[in-house]
C-alpha cells in the first residue's frame, strides 16, 4: 500500500510557530482579540485515495493580559479522501465559559475505511505479514489485517480547583457510538486498474464473522 503526507513540512511550520511565538514573548510582546492559524490536511493512499482538507485553530485571548494563555480556544478539523473517507472533528477549551471551571469539549464524526484490524484478542492473535504482501507466494490481500469503522465521539471534561493548584476535582461524560464491517473492497477498487486492484478475498474481519 502506497502513501505520501506531508507530516514532515507540517512538523517544521508548526516548529516555526512555536519558535516565532517563543521570540515574541521574550520581546514583551502580547496578542489581545482573536488569533487564528490553518494548515491543508493532505495525503494519499493507494486504497482510500486522495485526502484533502484542513485543520484550523481559533484563540480569544481578551485583552490581552492572559497572553500566552487563551480565554477560548476552538479546534477545527474537515477532510476526505476521494474513496470516501473522512475525519468531521470539532474541539473545544476554556477555563471562562463556566466560572471556576475548565471546560475541554469535543464533538467528531470520523469514517475509516482500511483501519487496522489484527483480532480480537490482542497480544495472543496470529500475525502473518505475507498476508497482505503482494509480493509472496501466501498473499491474500493488501487490506487483510483492515476494517470499516464509522466512529461518532461526543464528550466533555471538567475540572475545577479544591485547594488551589495542588488539590483539583476531575470529571467528564463521553459518548461512543461505533459501526464496524468489512471492508468495501469493490468501493476501493472503483476506477483501479491492473496490481492496484484488491482481489476479492476475505480479510480477517470476514473470516471471524464467517
Amino acid at each position: 500500500m502506497r502513501k505520501f503526507t506531508l507530516f514532515t513540512a507540517i512538523l517544521f511550520l508548526l516548529v516555526g510557530l512555536s519558535y516565532a511565538q517563543e521570540k515574541e514573548e521574550k520581546k514583551g510582546n502580547t496578542k489581545s482579540g482573536f488569533s487564528w492559524g490553518a494548515l491543508p490536511a493532505i495525503a494519499y493512499d493507494s486504497d482510500t485515495g486522495l485526502r484533502y482538507g484542513a485543520l484550523a485553530e481559533l484563540y480569544d485571548y481578551g485583552d490581552g493580559t492572559l497572553y500566552p494563555k487563551y480565554k477560548h480556544k476552538l479546534y477545527i478539523e474537515w477532510s476526505r479522501t476521494t474513496k470516501g473517507s473522512g475525519n468531521n472533528i470539532l474541539k473545544y477549551d476554556s477555563e471562562y465559559l463556566i466560572p471556576n471551571v475548565r471546560l475541554t469539549a469535543e464533538a467528531s464524526l470520523i469514517t475509516e475505511q482500511t483501519l487496522d484490524f489484527y483480532g480480537f484478542n490482542g497480544y495472543e492473535a496470529v500475525f502473518n505479514p505475507n498476508f497482505a504482501d503482494q509480493l509472496s507466494d501466501t498473499y491474500k490481500t493488501r487490506v487483510y489485517y483492515r476494517h470499516d469503522r464509522k466512529l461518532t465521539r461526543i464528550k466533555a471534561d471538567f475540572q475545577g480547583q479544591i485547594i488551589g493548584k495542588k488539590l483539583r476535582w476531575l470529571a467528564g461524560v463521553t459518548y461512543f457510538g461505533a459501526k464496524i464491517a468489512d471492508v468495501d473492497t469493490a468501493g476501493l477498487n472503483k476506477d483501479k486498474v491492473g496490481d492496484d486492484r484488491l482481489p476479492f478475498h476475505n480479510t480477517l474481519y470476514a473470516d471471524y464473522i464467517a
